[in-house]
């Protein structure tokens, strides 16, 4: 049996270039290289925004799924409004009773980006991780709050053998 290989480091766009030039690619410097790559990720991002499934090749597929509130979960809970209540009511406070998200907006549903690997061929793919910067994650919520976007429900459960 093989041992997974451990990761050193992360890559960026910039080691992207460092082998796009080390593979022979001379026709595009740096700045323009960065250019294209980060106007291409854009586009990726709006065409997922939209509610596309974008498909990478041989490496899955992109898509927002929604999902309903965990109540169970400790993010669920609304602090800011759960430290109010305690100061206004007391047997609040003792009883620790909190005051949870309800996403009203969204009929009790989050969303976020999922990045299904099922189709990958690798045999290291859950070494791979996928970290959505913070304005791609703002962009969705602006999507769902101001158009009223609503993405499909992911499917929950096992998956049959």
């Amino acid at each position: 049996m093989s041992k997974r290989p451990r990761v050193t480091q992360d890559k960026n766009l910039r080691d992207a270039y460092k082998h796009y030039r080390k593979e022979g690619g001379k026709a595009v410097l740096r700045p323009e290289y960065l250019r294209i790559l980060d106007q291409y990720n854009l586009f990726l991002r709006e065409m997922v925004i939209k509610g596309h499934t974008v498909k990478l090749a041989n490496f899955g597929e992109l898509s927002i799924v929604g999902s309903p509130i965990d109540y169970n979960r400790p993010d669920s809970i609304d602090m800011y409004a759960t430290r109010k209540l305690w100061e206004e009511c007391e047997a609040c406070k003792a009883n620790k009773q909190y005051v949870r998200f309800e996403n009203d907006h969204t009929d009790g549903m989050t969303y976020r980006l999922f990045w299904s690997k099922q189709k990958i061929l690798s045999k290291f793919k859950f070494n791979y991780k996928l970290i959505p910067s913070r304005r791609f994650k703002r962009a969705i919520s602006k999507e769902v709050k101001t158009n009223g976007r609503v993405y499909p429900e992911k499917l929950t459960g096992k998956r049959k053998r």
